[in-house]
């Protein structure tokens, strides 16, 4: 799942969940949609090559609605985490 996403600093960040399996995905989310902290996006799985169900999060900057420049560490950026 790709979420571009209004963080407080003002930026826009590119979110990328991945190891959400497709037919655990909240079936509401289309490419536009907005969506608050309490949102279900869907279940980590272990799909591809994983020996256990895991979730991976990478944040990038964007540039014209597209993802741009290195990986940033989520930690910087979710509280929580």
């Amino acid at each position: 799942i790709n979420v571009p996403h209004e963080h407080p600093d003002g930026k826009i960040y590119w979110i990328q969940y991945t190891h959400i399996a497709r037919k655990d995905r909240n079936p509401n989310l289309k490419l536009g949609t907005f969506f608050t902290q309490q949102t279900w996006l869907g279940f980590y799985s272990d799909v591809g090559n994983a020996t256990g169900p895991h979730l991976h999060i990478s944040i990038k900057e964007t540039y014209k609605d597209e993802p741009v420049g290195d990986v940033l560490n989520p930690a910087n950026y979710i509280p929580g985490l």
